[in-house]
This record gives structure tokens, sequence and C-alpha cells, in this order.
């Protein structure tokens, strides 16, 4: 039973001794970090265009969008969590800012980034469904 309670105190202290001395918790880098290109179409508005995008290692995401459709340009910003949920903002210029949330995945060949969101107004109804596919650079 001695036994049994020292090698218990002994593991603990293993245990601790790598415990407090580190760097602070740091989270994992987002499988998503990167910069990308890409283009998008939205099936209920037949919009088209295409899009840049950078994720930094926290998830962070700034990007910019052309819509080919309206010839409008604009910018979107927000986050992809590492389980690839996205939450976005997207503004054109005298347009209302939209939220976009979705999905991001990557395929199977692990050669583009594909994203299935819904677009939002402000009266959070929806007015769009864009898919983007982008290639990284």
């Amino acid at each position: 039973m001695q036994r049994l309670v020292i090698a218990c105190l002994l593991a603990m202290i293993v245990w601790m001794a790598g415990c407090g001395s580190g760097s602070p918790f740091q989270a994992p880098n987002s499988p998503f970090a990167g910069d990308y290109t890409g283009t998008w179409s939205d099936s209920t508005t037949n919009d088209t265009g295409t899009a840049k995008m950078t994720v930094a290692l926290n998830g962070n995401v700034t990007g910019t969008i052309v819509n080919s459709t309206t010839a409008k340009n604009g910018s979107f910003s927000g986050d992809i969590s590492s389980q690839g949920v996205a939450s976005l903002t997207a503004t054109y210029p005298s347009t209302a800012a939209t939220t976009l949330k979705g999905t991001f995945a990557f395929t199977a060949s692990g050669s583009q980034l594909i994203g299935t969101l819904q677009q939002l107004n402000s009266a959070n109804a929806l007015t769009g469904t864009p898919t983007f596919t982008f290639t990284k650079d």
C-alpha cells in the first residue's frame, strides 16, 4: 500500500512539473490558415463573381469580393472556426452590410476549399445562398 501511495505521489509530481513553467496556452493553428483565390455563385440570386480571402492562424478572415453580375466590389471579414463554421460580414459601397453564415470544408483531395453559406440581411431574412470555391495560393 505504501508503494502505491509513493508511486501516485511521484506521478503527480512529474505531471505538475510539466504544467507550471511553460508558455501560456495557445489555441492550435486553424486548419484553414492561408491565402485563397476563388469564385462564387448564388443559386438564389443568380449572381456570380470572384473572391480573395486570407485566413489567419487564429481563424480570423479578411477578404475582397467582386460581384460580376452587378459590377460591385466589396469586402468581407469575420472568422472560421477550426471545425469550418463561418460567420462573416460582407459590405459593398452604398449598401447595407450583410451577414454570411455557413460552413467551409476541404474537398476530398484537399485541393479546394468549399464554402456553403447563407446570406442574411439586417432583419435576419435570407437574401442569398452563395457557394464559394477557393484554391490555396
